[in-house]
């Protein structure tokens, strides 16, 4: 691991010194805060009498009976509230950016004291201008590779968490090959690879699971196979554990009696379901990203029964994380569509729990057609969207300014049941299906213009819920 963790100094950016130096800082601001708000006299004696000992003249004084010390003291709020947020998400580069902003502007508003009402003043610009330079000295400065945001692993995750990384490849007309790799830190802690290959009306699973502590750690340059430098050497990792591996272009692994070792190309489409506003609020205990909705795949995977060798075969990769698994959800996917090229679906429809209470289903959905971005995806279209969902069909509605969009996904041929746990050690039960059938119906609002896209057998979908189901588990 020398050459491992030389490589990965120098492409990723080490956040903790960061992460530290603004963690305390938020604490003096609350600190501060709290004397301005109970003890705002004690405060200004304590900086007048620095100010005489510094040889500074004039007077630092607080006004506490007007609109400004109010002000002043939702800002020292906002302060404490962005540099702990920061400390918690520093990749976020925007939280960085408005405590140095703000920082800044203290400074130059106390020189301009200093000079207008006395030096005693620049003690407070003093203050403000060692914050601001503390944090730039210790921000990271990206070097030079830049990690798909949406792919990378989280740097900072909470306790418990979850994280996975699933994929879909559709090798042939109802046959399709689905993995996944998966880290859990709740009540049960491990790492695990999984696979299922769906073929006709017969299906392959396996599974493998390992000790969390055994995981490699984030986003490293790591060479799984170093007779083949090349194929890795620019390919930040995401997952790896031994010969599993999930990297920006490769997808290594084995899971019972499946192993695979692919490679792919990215079309550099990508989708965020979850829109800001949600994320931030933090209502969605779990975020999902889509960020390869359009790959080709090559490669090759085996099993006991065959050995299957293909070039540029359609398939995707998505990744979630967070501290919980949505109640239940649809999801959807598409990018292999009878008789058209260069269509692109996917949608999300999840159940949330909000204060103990299950939501209805928050829904979006993108539709790329010949790189036109048709979305229902913001804030409200979430809860304007229309579906329904049980095991094994999902019916949905979606309208924006330009279009409507009316679906229906079907899973047809063998589905199957896959057992998934959550961090609180609850189960949910995926009902998965890679040869699943979709049809779309896009109508342009104004022309009346009305498309049909139609998959027979080469969608991705699935429903997942908490209600444990009769029939036996094939994963």
């Amino acid at each position: 691991m020398g050459l491992t963790s030389l490589i990965s100094n120098f492409f990723m950016p080490d956040y903790n010194k960061y992460s530290f130096v603004v963690k305390l800082w938020a604490a003096v601001f609350l600190f501060v805060g709290i004397l301005f708000l109970l003890t705002p006299n004690i405060l200004e004696v304590l900086l007048n009498n620095i100010a005489v000992l510094l040889g500074l003249n004039g007077n630092i004084s607080f006004q506490i009976n007007n609109i400004w010390y109010v002000l002043s003291l939702s800002l020292m709020v906002t302060l404490t509230i962005v540099a702990a947020l920061s400390a918690e998400y520093p990749q976020h580069k925007f939280l960085f950016n408005a405590l140095v902003i703000a920082k800044i502007t203290s400074v130059i508003g106390f020189v301009f004291f200093a000079y207008s009402y006395g030096g005693a003043w620049l003690i407070c610009s003093f203050a403000d201008f060692i914050v601001a330079l503390s944090l730039c000295v210790v921000y990271p400065k990206e070097k030079k590779s830049v990690f798909l945001s949406g792919f990378a692993r989280q740097k900072f995750p909470p306790n418990p968490f979850y994280e996975i990384w699933f994929g879909k490849i559709d090798l042939e007309p109802d046959k399709a090959f689905w993995f996944r790799y998966t880290i859990l830190n709740g009540k049960v802690k491990e790492a695990s690879t999984w696979a299922i290959l769906f073929n006709n009306k017969e299906l392959q699973t396996g599974k493998e699971t390992y000790p969390l502590e055994t995981l490699s750690s984030a986003n490293e340059n790591i060479l799984p196979d170093e007779t083949n430098i090349n194929r890795f050497r620019h390919a930040s990792e995401v997952f790896h554990l031994g010969k599993q591996h999930l990297d920006e272009s490769n997808a290594i692994g084995y899971a019972g009696n499946i192993a695979w070792d692919l490679k792919f190309k990215d079309s550099q489409h990508r989708f965020e379901h979850v829109p800001p506003l949600v994320k931030f609020s933090r209502l969605a205990k779990s975020i999902y990203n889509a960020c390869f909705l359009d790959l080709k795949f090559s490669g090759g995977i085996t099993t006991e029964k065959e050995k299957i060798i293909f070039e540029n075969k359609p398939g995707m990769i998505g990744h979630i994380y967070g501290k919980k698994s949505a109640h239940a959800w649809a999801w959807a996917h598409c990018n292999n569509f009878d008789h058209v090229k260069d269509v692109i679906f996917e949608g999300l429809s999840a159940k949330i729990e909000i204060a103990g209470k299950v939501t209805p289903p928050l829904t979006s959905f993108i539709l790329i057609r010949n790189n036109e971005r048709i979305t229902f995806s913001s804030t409200l279209h979430l809860f304007k969207n229309k579906s329904d969902f049980t095991d094994g069909k999902w019916e949905f509605e979606a309208k924006n300014k330009t279009y409507t969009l009316i679906g229906t996904a079907i899973a047809a041929g063998k589905i199957a049941l896959v057992e998934y746990t959550d961090t609180d050690g609850s189960n949910l039960w995926c009902n998965n299906s890679k040869v699943a059938g979709l049809k779309l119906s896009l109508k342009n609002n104004s022309t009346g213009k009305q498309e049909i896209f139609e998959s027979k057998n080469t969608t991705a979908f699935e429903t997942v819920n908490r209600l444990k189901p009769p029939k036996a588990i094939d994963l």
